[in-house]
């Protein structure tokens, strides 16, 4: 038998008299009454630490549509003969006033083809949103949102997997990027003036953007993650800043304002690239696609596009 030589302190001998008067029936109805009491205490501060913890997470995820913006799957399948059904990749913080989901509206209604344009029902991380559009109609119950349509960076990834509408979403601005930081970051940020200073900082992208490709062959330090953890990155300082398109900075910044305390828009940087955006489709839903097409040629022929941009 092993013995202890270390000297018990005075909670060990407390807890091991507590746990021998437990086994010879000797502790008295208030110590169990308290000891009750501090393991229902404990069980609720870890529940409210939980729920403290997944909050950001499920508040970005879950974010309330009207019903009227959101077309889930059962909806799709009971459209009407005739009507093309469009279900738009939802971003962060996007609604059914952001650019994007006007643009396609617009162009939609000038594309002459029946349809019911709404977003799918959850914010989904975009590499699943890829791999979904990949799938297109052989994705099935593995992705259940049914995906038709997103708009992302032009790259040749995503060529190869996806079916793009060769026009640019935002005329070119996608390239003009701000970033959010953690107000720790702001003093370093502002001591950046060029490229070799840039390299110093760590910036977030999500998983197979193509801006990811661009950043590394500047030789930028780029941490890639899934769509709920780059605010959080950000706001607990563990990167320094999350470069966005100035087109996307209004509809996060809702989200940033209610639920991100330490993050704020860097008023210093403004990284410019060349890079374009499309909608991108199934490969196979080239009725889709070219609706798309032929809208956007009108818009941008009669100027609607310009007012809109």
């Amino acid at each position: 038998m092993l013995e202890a030589h270390r000297p018990f302190s005075g909670a060990d001998q407390l807890f091991v008299e507590l746990i021998e008067g437990l086994q010879q029936g000797e502790v008295g109805g208030d110590v169990l009454q308290l000891m009750a009491l501090v393991t229902s205490l404990l069980m609720l501060f870890l529940l409210v630490l939980g729920v403290l913890l997944i909050q950001p997470r499920l508040s970005e995820r879950c974010q309330l549509l009207p019903d009227r913006y959101v077309l889930t799957a059962d909806e799709v399948a009971e459209l009407p003969q005739g009507t093309l059904p469009v279900v738009l990749d939802r971003r962060l913080g996007q609604d059914q006033n952001d650019f994007r989901f006007r643009l396609l509206k617009l162009v939609l209604e000038r594309s002459g083809t029946p349809f019911a344009l709404c977003f799918s029902a959850a914010v989904q991380p975009q590499d699943e949103a890829i791999a979904a559009l990949a799938e297109g109609q052989k994705a099935g119950r593995r992705h259940p949102l049914r995906l038709l349509v997103g708009v992302y960076g032009a790259g040749p990834e995503f060529n190869r997997r996806l079916r793009a509408v060769p026009i640019l979403v935002t005329g070119g601005i996608l390239g003009l990027r701000a970033g959010w930081t953690n107000q720790a970051s702001l003093a370093e940020l502002q001591t950046i003036r060029s490229l070799q200073d840039l390299q110093r900082i760590v910036l977030v992208q999500g998983l197979g953007w193509s801006d990811v490709e661009i950043f590394d062959r500047a030789g930028l330090r780029t941490y890639t993650a899934r769509s709920e953890k780059w605010l959080r990155l950000v706001n607990d300082n563990r990167v320094q800043l999350f470069p966005r398109s100035v087109a996307e900075l209004e509809a996060e910044d809702s989200v940033v304002t209610s639920l991100y305390p330490q993050m704020l828009l860097d008023p210093h940087l403004l990284i410019v690239y060349p890079f374009v955006g499309f909608f991108y489709v199934a490969p196979e839903n080239a009725e889709l696609a070219a609706a798309i097409h032929t809208g956007f040629v009108r818009v941008i022929a009669d100027g609607s596009y310009q007012r809109l941009v």
